[in-house]
């Protein structure tokens, strides 16, 4: 394994060697050793001068390195109950460069009496150490060793559709302002904010950057698109249908009997405002009894509902948060704490929590849904020759930082997984090889599409090529 970067040091094509390349060594000569590299099968030459500072042999670096010897001397104390397995033991009693010893404490003398008395067991403290070693050498819950455990890491870690989603992540970083300013072109604040504080926000940034890459005017027409479904089919409830919406919900979670204990919740609007109305009359729809007052100011108003019903009433803030414009939380000022009390009886009333209420959108995940469905399913595949080994689209930034480094890295494994992937269907003589080499004598990459293809979605038969076909719903189908 190499621990350092080294111009001077080359492979055959002319690649320098880096920190964290791994070799098989296939010969040993005088001044230099022949290696091949487990990435991607490249041949180098490597001199001896270099091998002595610049890498570490691999058992080294799979088990002794990963568990570190940190003292001179290490001394190990098991616990007379402890059932230590033996890899345990060993990464304990081998931190020590020059000494490592084992201790087995044992229980006191009158306890190791009466267990002779009632099993025979043995009563000597060195030969029940003895035993206990012998059985902890016998207890292996893991069957991998650490260079296995290490090789099965590392297939985990070259996974084509892992190295696709770090890619996003990565290329997301980049993308983010970008996409940012392109929902702010096309939304009002308030609906960026929330798309930005949703939890599908980190996938909408890495689905923006593939498909701005593939197509930038669709992308755009896209996330421009209404996110309010009624007003995506050209369709807007009125007054009347929103009202009676909200309170057949409500009612639903109205409570079989009162707790009759008050709570209050302030509003910061005048009792004529458009607001107030629509929260009082959504109550009396709902049957659920209030008590409306002014402040002493008459600039905001209080709302007495009984305690029981807070998840009803929530229903119904929730509701008009989404559908009304101007009515938002920041109306309430005690909107945490509702939320929180709502929470409480929720949990204290399981049943009531799978009833049916509406949900806050999650518009980040609307839109990545819409992208991916509108655009990539059907775009996005192995058939883009200028594209990163044909796979996904290279990022492009206005500015060189760290997170485009990533993104490069990034796209430099993929085509490493992809270069190792066609050398292993190329040897493994399957019959559906055949077939694709006598068809790409006029398409010199479908080779490489049809492995790509195979990987991203788990085909694994040997004389269909490509499987089954998909079903005519699925974006696979212009893939396929």
């Amino acid at each position: 394994m190499c621990r350092k970067n080294e111009d001077d040091v080359t492979s055959h094509d002319g690649r320098t060697i880096e920190n964290g390349m791994t070799f098989r060594i296939e010969n040993v000569g005088r001044r230099d050793i022949s290696c091949v590299s487990l990435a991607d099968g490249s041949r180098w030459e490597i001199p001896r001068e270099f091998l002595e500072t610049g890498c570490e042999a691999g058992y080294a670096c799979t088990v002794h390195r990963c568990q570190g010897m940190t003292v001179d001397r290490c001394a190990v104390l098991f616990p007379s109950d402890a059932n230590t397995p033996c890899n345990l033991q060993y990464v304990a009693g081998s931190r020590g460069k020059e000494e490592n010893h084992f201790y087995y404490a044992c229980p006191d003398e009158e306890q190791r009496k009466i267990r002779h008395q009632l099993s025979g067991v043995e009563t000597d403290p060195k030969a029940i150490a003895m035993s206990r070693m012998k059985a902890s050498l016998l207890n292996h819950p893991d069957a991998a060793t650490a260079t296995e455990t290490l090789e099965r890491e590392r297939t985990d870690r070259m996974n084509l559709k892992r190295l696709m989603r770090e890619h996003d992540y990565a290329a997301g970083l980049i993308s983010g302002p970008h996409l940012n300013a392109m929902l702010a072109r096309r939304h009002d604040p308030k609906t960026v904010d929330k798309i930005t504080r949703s939890p599908s926000y980190e996938w909408l940034r890495g689905v923006w950057s593939r498909a701005y890459m593939t197509d930038a005017k669709r992308a755009l027409a896209i996330i421009g698109q209404p996110l309010d479904p009624d007003r995506l089919k050209g369709r807007r409830l009125d007054r009347d249908q929103l009202v009676g919406k909200i309170a057949r919900i409500a009612r639903v979670l109205h409570p079989d009997r009162m707790d009759d204990t008050t709570y209050r919740i302030d509003m910061d609007v005048s009792r004529d405002s458009e607001q107030a109305r629509y929260v009082t009359e959504i109550l009396e729809r709902s049957d659920i009894p209030y008590a409306l007052a002014d402040t002493l100011d008459g600039k905001a108003i209080t709302i007495d509902v009984d305690h029981s019903c807070i998840p009803a009433v929530k229903t119904i803030l929730d509701g008009l948060c989404q559908t009304v414009k101007g009515f938002d939380q920041s109306l309430f000022p005690q909107w945490r704490e509702l939320r929180r009390e709502e929470g409480r009886i929720l949990k204290e009333n399981p049943g009531m929590r799978r009833q049916s209420r509406p949900v806050e959108p999650d518009w980040a995940a609307t839109i990545a849904g819409r992208l991916n469905a509108g655009l990539l399913d059907r775009v996005n595949g192995t058939v883009h020759e200028e594209w990163c080994a044909g796979v996904i689209p290279r990022i492009r930034a206005s500015r060189h930082g760290s997170e485009l480094d990533i993104v490069r890295q990034n796209e430099r494994l993929i085509e490493l997984k992809v270069g190792e992937l066609v050398r292993d269907a190329q040897a493994s003589n399957q019959p559906w090889t055949g077939r694709i080499l006598e068809a790409s004598a006029d398409d010199p990459t479908l080779f490489r599409d049809v492995v790509v293809y195979r990987a991203m979605w788990q085909v694994d038969e040997e004389d269909d090529p490509l499987g089954e076909r998909p079903p005519t719903s699925s974006g696979r189908q212009e893939q396929h």
